[in-house]
Formats: C-alpha cells, sequence, structure tokens
C-alpha cells in the first residue's frame, strides 16, 4: 500500500508538473497570439491612415494642378508672319511655370513667361499673382518699367522666401526686346547663317529687390529665323548619370529641328528631352515659346 500510495503520489505530481507546463505554453501562445493581432490591427490602422492621407495629398495636387493650368491662356495668339506656339510639359510635383500673352493697342504682342521658386500651392499663387500683374501692369509700361513695378508688388506683399522668375518676350513686325528676371537665356536660330544666337539678359527674379534696373535687349527676326523661350526645367533636366541636358542639348536639338513649324519644333524638343532622361522622372515643369518667322 505504502508502495502504491507513492507511486501515485509521483504520479500526480509528474501530471502537475506537465499541466502547469502546458498552461504555461497556452498562456505564451496566447500572448503571441495578441501580440500577432496587435501588429495587424496596428499596420491596418498605419495602412488605412496613409490611404487617407494619400487620398488627401492626391486632391489637393489635383486643386493645385487644375490652378496652375488654369493661369494659361486658352487660345494661342495670331500675329501676321509668324507661327507661335507655346505648351506647358508638367512634373509629377505641381510647380510654378506659367505663361501668358497680352496684345497691345499699338499692335505689340507681349509674352510672358515665369517660373515660381517650389513646388506646390505657394508657388501657384505667386503665380497667379504674377498673372494679375502683368495683365494691368505691361499694357501701359515698357519691359523694364513692367518688370520693376512687378517686382515692387510682389516683394510688398508679404509672401517670404517665394520669387517669380520671368521674362518679357515684345513682337512688333521684325523686331522684338527679351527682358529677363533669371529666365534663360532665349535662342534665336538664324536661317541665313545657320547659326545659334543667345539672348542673355540678366536680372533678379521678382519679389528680391525694388527698383532693380532691368535690362532689355533688342533683335530682329528674319524670315526663317525661329526663336525659342524656356524655363530652366529644360536645361536642367539630368538624365540617368545625373548629367543636365543643358543649353548646350536644346542648341543641338534645335539646330535638327530649326526648319519645322513651331508645333513641331517644341514637339522635337520634348523629343530630344525625353531621350536624354530615359526612365529619369521629369524633374520640373518645363515651359516652351517658340516664335517662328515665316
Amino acid at each position: 500500500l505504502i508502495s502504491m500510495s507513492v507511486h501515485q503520489s509521483m504520479h500526480l505530481a509528474r501530471l502537475n508538473l506537465d499541466l502547469v507546463k502546458n498552461l504555461q505554453e497556452v498562456k505564451n501562445l496566447s500572448e503571441q497570439n495578441l501580440k500577432q493581432e496587435r501588429s495587424i490591427r496596428e499596420a491596418e490602422v498605419h495602412r488605412a491612415r496613409l490611404q487617407t492621407e494619400n487620398e488627401r495629398k492626391t486632391a489637393e495636387l489635383e486643386k493645385a494642378r487644375a490652378l496652375q493650368v488654369s493661369l494659361l491662356p486658352a487660345d494661342l495668339p495670331e500675329l501676321k508672319g509668324y507661327d507661335l506656339h507655346a505648351e506647358m510639359m508638367t512634373a509629377t510635383e505641381v510647380g510654378g511655370d506659367y505663361y501668358d500673352y497680352i496684345t497691345q493697342k499699338n499692335g505689340t504682342l507681349t509674352w510672358a513667361l515665369g517660373d515660381a521658386t517650389g513646388h506646390g500651392a505657394e508657388a501657384g499663387f505667386i503665380a497667379a499673382m504674377t498673372k494679375t500683374l502683368f495683365s494691368s501692369i505691361a499694357p501701359e509700361y515698357s519691359a523694364p518699367e513692367s518688370m520693376r513695378k512687378m517686382s515692387a508688388h510682389l516683394k510688398s506683399s508679404g509672401i517670404k522666401g517665394k520669387f517669380m522668375c520671368l521674362a518679357l518676350l515684345n513682337i512688333q513686325g521684325r523686331k522684338i526686346s527679351w527682358c529677363s528676371a533669371g529666365i534663360p537665356p532665349a535662342m534665336i536660330y538664324r536661317a541665313e547663317t545657320g547659326e545659334v544666337e543667345y539672348l542673355e539678359s540678366k536680372g533678379m527674379p521678382l519679389g528680391t529687390a525694388l527698383n532693380y534696373r532691368y535690362q532689355e535687349l533688342k533683335a530682329e527676326l528674319n524670315k526663317g529665323d525661329l526663336l525659342i523661350a524656356f524655363t530652366d526645367g529644360l536645361q536642367e533636366q539630368r538624365n540617368q548619370q545625373k548629367e543636365q541636358f543643358g543649353l548646350e542639348g536644346i542648341q543641338k536639338c534645335l539646330m535638327k529641328c530649326w526648319n519645322k513649324s513651331a508645333a513641331e519644333t517644341a514637339e522635337a524638343l520634348k523629343e530630344c528631352l525625353n531621350g536624354w532622361k530615359g526612365s529619369e522622372p521629369q524633374d520640373d515643369d518645363v515651359s516652351i515659346i517658340c516664335v517662328k518667322s515665316v
């Protein structure tokens, strides 16, 4: 009896130990399952938050993009003796590119080509202000004076750290003038000589200084000549080797397509740019104005 009692006691002790061990394993597994479930729930909540944030940013991006496009003229101007074209290629992130035109009382056609610093809604707001200033000031004043007044208005607006690079191109008959504030030099392909001239009018971006004296360059366009003006997104586009397209790349392309129409020239420039960048994303908005003397 004593032997059986000892045996039963030892058996019960082993059963208790196994039970405690099993209970501990169940507890550990339960804790692991709870941790996994919490991690899964937290990941789901995080994904939901990211999706909501992405949807919000996408909606804001579309609104900014719509504002940017609305600033562009619905139609292109017509001018006797010229074939004209302008367009903008937008990058993934909304920039501040802008172009516009007015026809003055004396028959002069004035193009505005702009690029606000930065991206997003603030850049779009600067471009919208510039459009209003251009429409109200440019018809009344010379290009340098218009730039000075527009710069003063932007500087006094209270928006800090945001500026507008802008160029004004006047066309009257065969005479043109170019006044730039931070826009890359315009290029003229001379049909008679096959050479390319640069109109490089250097000036500080609008909104940086008061009473800055902007420079105006003058030239003439003969039959067959082609002028292109563009924002810096064209020349600064990088390829897979992180090299910029540059003014040299633009000039090489221009010399191959100079005999095309204004619209075809813009298309050729886009093709050259796309060939250069390859699979690289477009870094910045690109705006192009083509003026072909016919």
